[in-house]
């Protein structure tokens, strides 16, 4: 694992928030934040997440949620949860289906948390909730 990874909130002209190396969360402007999927595209063949307005990582599951989200021809909520070990992603269109998606990856809960208030704690102070000893 490369420390560095988890230390710097900017890579060039980029704000960055890490997750998992080598995910991260990338923004231009600080507000519209991106994520490109590992393991392949969704069925609709989006192969980057916008509009992710919270984040959660626990051990080597991401949560990503996008309260608004073109997907599937519609504008809709989604959930994304990753399990990094298994190399596998599933979509949440709705709550309960999320909540299946925890169960199914063994998470009993998960903190998801503002995207906007993450960075601004990782560029002032170098702190992520997953990470609190870097």
């Amino acid at each position: 694992m490369k420390e560095s990874f988890y230390n710097d909130s900017h890579r060039g002209d980029l704000s960055r928030i890490p997750l998992i190396d080598p995910m991260e969360l990338i923004s231009a402007d600080d507000h519209e934040w991106l994520f490109k999927l590992p393991y392949g595209k969704l069925k609709d063949g989006t192969e980057t997440i916008a509009r992710i307005d919270k984040i959660g990582v626990l051990d080597s599951i991401i949560v990503i949620h996008s309260e608004s989200m073109y997907y599937d021809s519609q504008m809709t909520e989604l959930w994304i949860v990753i399990d990094v070990t298994k190399k596998e992603k599933t979509i949440a269109l709705n709550l309960e289906d999320f909540e299946s998606a925890l169960k199914e990856a063994k998470v009993e809960s998960i903190v998801l948390k503002q995207v906007k208030e993450v960075f601004e704690q990782f560029d002032q102070h170098q702190k992520l909730p997953w990470k609190p000893n870097i």
